[in-house]
């Protein structure tokens, strides 16, 4: 009895609030955030014009996000150290957020 009881309260913590899923929101800045650092910083790299860099976010279909990540787009070109501190800070993600929700 005290093994299941064990059980129990471990699954109750694995499962609990902490361990709960993400947002759609979540998710679509999460795979944003990978662009920026894989394909936007490696495209400022090797040179490759930032209207091609842009052109990555023409399918995003909510207006405010696809303008949220063309600047963005553009101050990576301008500045590629100080986009990658912002990708690392965690600060795209919660702006991405924010923005992709609406409040």
């Amino acid at each position: 009895m005290k093994k299941m009881t064990l059980i129990a309260a471990i699954a109750t913590v694995l499962t609990g609030p902490a361990h709960a899923q993400k947002t759609i929101s979540d998710v679509i800045c999460e795979n944003n955030e990978a662009l920026m650092g894989n394909v936007v910083l490696g495209y400022r790299a090797r040179g490759i014009p930032v209207g091609s860099a842009e052109n990555i976010f023409t399918s995003v279909q909510d207006i405010n996000t696809r303008l949220f990540l063309t600047q963005v787009t553009r101050e990576i070109y301008a500045n590629p150290e100080a986009g990658r501190e912002y990708l690392k800070s965690g600060q795209f993600r919660a702006a991405c957020v924010k923005i992709h929700r609406g409040y």
